[in-house]
C-alpha cells in the first residue's frame, strides 16, 4: 500500500541546501533547540511553525510567530493543507519547499502525547496515564489553586486523539496548539517535542476505576429510570428524565454488548445516540444538543456526590466506562 513521504527542503537563492524528512506525526520549526528543524536566524521565532500529518494530508500551522508564516506568499491564519512543490516562507526571507511523494514504507504513527504545559505559569507535567484531572481540589493530578479555575479532565485515546472536558464544554486538543481553561493557556506536547528543561515536573498518579453500579430501565417493567450506586458507600442516585435515561441506556447496552463480543471498547456513534434518544426527529435536532445533554447528565451526577467522568467523549463518539452494568431490556 502506498503512503505519502514528506520532506521539508531549506532553500538558498531558490536552491535546496538541506532536506528534513517528516518521520513522525509532527515537525516543529524555530530557533529554540528543542525543535526538529532549528533555524538560528533572528527573523525566526523560538517556536515558529509546525508541519503535521492529518490523516493522509500534510498540514502547516503558524505557532504565533512574530514575523509570520506564509504559504505561497499568503500569510497563514489557520491550519492549511500542503501539496507537492508548495513554498512556505518564515518571516521575510527563509524559504522552505515541500516535497511529497508516494512511498511503499508506511509512515510511522505519531508520537504519543507526553507532556501538559501550562503556558501561563511555565510549569509542565508528564502525562503518565490516559486520564488527567486538573482543578482546585488538592487531590487533582494537576493542582491549580486558582480562584474560578474549572475542574477539567484530559482523556488520551489510543488512536492519538486527546479530549479536554469541563462541566460546560468538551473539545479535541491538537498537539502543539494552545487551548484555554479559565484564563490560563495550556498546550499538549508529544515525543521529544515535549522536552522542556525549564519546567518543573510532577508525575500524576494512576487513577483508580469507578466503584459504581449503573442499573437502567428504559420502558421495561413500566419504569424509565437509571440508578447509580456507589458500591463502597452504598450511596445511590436516581435519574428520571427520559432523555437522560435513554442516553445512559444506549451507552450501557453498547458497552455490555462489546464486552460480550470480546471487543471491550464500548464506543457508541453520536448519530446512533441521537437516533436512539430523539427517534425520527433526530435530524431536526441541533447537533450541539447531544453535548448539552451530556453536560446536564454530568452536572446532575456530580451534584449527587459522584464522579461524573465515567462518561467519555471523543470525535463523533461517546462511551461509558463502568463495568458494573445492568440494563432492562437487554
Amino acid at each position: 500500500m502506498l503512503h505519502l513521504s514528506a520532506e521539508i527542503q531549506i532553500l538558498q537563492d531558490g536552491v535546496p541546501v538541506h532536506g528534513v524528512a517528516l518521520s513522525s506525526g509532527a515537525l516543529f520549526v524555530g530557533r529554540a533547540p528543542d525543535n526538529d528543524l532549528v533555524l538560528s536566524l533572528p527573523q525566526v521565532s523560538l517556536h515558529h511553525a509546525v508541519f503535521r500529518r492529518v490523516e493522509s494530508t500534510l498540514m502547516v500551522r503558524d505557532l504565533g510567530s512574530t514575523n509570520g508564516t506564509f504559504l505561497n506568499d499568503e500569510r497563514l491564519l489557520n491550519l492549511a493543507p500542503l501539496k507537492d512543490g508548495d513554498t512556505v516562507r518564515l518571516g521575510a526571507s527563509v524559504f522552505l519547499r515541500i516535497r511529497l511523494s508516494p512511498s511503499e514504507i508506511p509512515a510511522p504513527p505519531p508520537a504519543p502525547l507526553s507532556l501538559l504545559v501550562d503556558l501561563s505559569a511555565g510549569v509542565a507535567w508528564p502525562l503518565r496515564s490516559d486520564r488527567v484531572v486538573l482543578g482546585p481540589d488538592p487531590g487533582s493530578d494537576v493542582h491549580i489553586p486558582h480562584p474560578g479555575f474549572p475542574v477539567a479532565h484530559i482523556a488520551l485515546h489510543p488512536d492519538g486523539e486527546a479530549w479536554v472536558a469541563t462541566e460546560d464544554f468538551e473539545f479535541p486538543a491538537v498537539e502543539g496548539e494552545p487551548f484555554l481553561l479559565g484564563d490560563r493557556a495550556f498546550v499538549l506536547r508529544a515525543g521529544k517535542e515535549a522536552l522542556d528543561t525549564t519546567a518543573r515536573e510532577r508525575v500524576p498518579p494512576e487513577r483508580p476505576g469507578w466503584p459504581y453500579r449503573l442499573t437502567v430501565w428504559c420502558g421495561a417493567e413500566g419504569r424509565t429510570e437509571a440508578r447509580l450506586q456507589d458500591l463502597h458507600s452504598q450511596q445511590s442516585h436516581l435519574i428520571n428524565a427520559d432523555n437522560r435515561v435513554a442516553f445512559l441506556y444506549l451507552l450501557a447496552r453498547r458497552r455490555l454488548r462489546d464486552r460480550a463480543w470480546g471487543a471491550g471498547v464500548g464506543w457508541c456513534d453520536d448519530n446512533d445516540l441521537q437516533k436512539g434518544i430523539w427517534g425520527r426527529a433526530w435530524e431536526e435536532q441541533d447537533p450541539n444538543n447531544l453535548q448539552v445533554l451530556l453536560s446536564r447528565i454530568r452536572r446532575e451526577i456530580r451534584e449527587a456526590g459522584f464522579d461524573a467522568w465515567f462518561i467519555e467523549k471523543r470525535r463523533g463518539q461517546t462511551r461509558i466506562l463502568l463495568d458494573e452494568l445492568d440494563v432492562h431490556p437487554e
